[in-house]
């Protein structure tokens, strides 16, 4: 099930309807096709059927995806905006991603079976403030990370600015 949902601008009729979330649809050349012809709107899909996502705070966030492409790491999608970071990673590990969420607490959090989500535009120049640091490829979305090859670092980075944080407090 994905949907389109039309930008805040522009054109509101399309898909043959003029509502928020519209036409649903499994098939990614639909997808494909509604981000060609409305390249500024964003993509309602549920989480749980072809990914997860892990959200971080963006400093962390930013830290994780630095140590990850600096040590030449394989990432699948991932967006963000002021305020958060997230990776797009496999399904079926929904109870270790919420166990990591709820050891780093707030900011931290995992989005899986059952929650719809919005997917950034697929055109850089559209009005969202959710944007795609790293887009989907035909490449990238069928072989999302596991929780093996992300939760450690997470942990690491997170942990270590906790620490950081009460260090400076005493």
């Amino acid at each position: 099930m994905v949907g389109a949902r039309l930008p805040a601008r522009g054109d509101r009729c399309g898909l043959g309807a003029c509502s928020d979330v519209l036409e649903l649809t499994t098939d990614l050349e639909r997808v494909r096709e509604w981000w060609t012809r409305w390249p500024h709107a964003g993509i309602v899909t549920p989480a749980g059927e072809a990914f997860d996502m892990v959200t971080l705070p963006v400093k962390a966030g930013h830290r994780v995806l630095e140590r990850l492409t600096s040590g030449g790491a394989w990432l699948g999608a991932v967006m963000s905006d002021d305020d958060t970071v997230t990776l797009l990673v496999a399904t079926g590990q929904a109870q270790q991603w919420t166990s990591v969420a709820n050891l780093l607490g707030t900011g931290f959090a995992h989005i899986g079976t059952g929650q719809l989500v919005v997917l950034p535009p697929g055109s850089p120049q559209g009005d969202s403030t959710v944007r795609w640091v790293v887009p989907p490829t035909d490449a990238n979305v069928p072989h999302l990370p596991e929780f093996e090859d992300l939760s450690e670092l997470i942990m690491t980075v997170a942990l270590r600015k906790r620490d950081r944080w009460r260090r400076s407090c005493r």
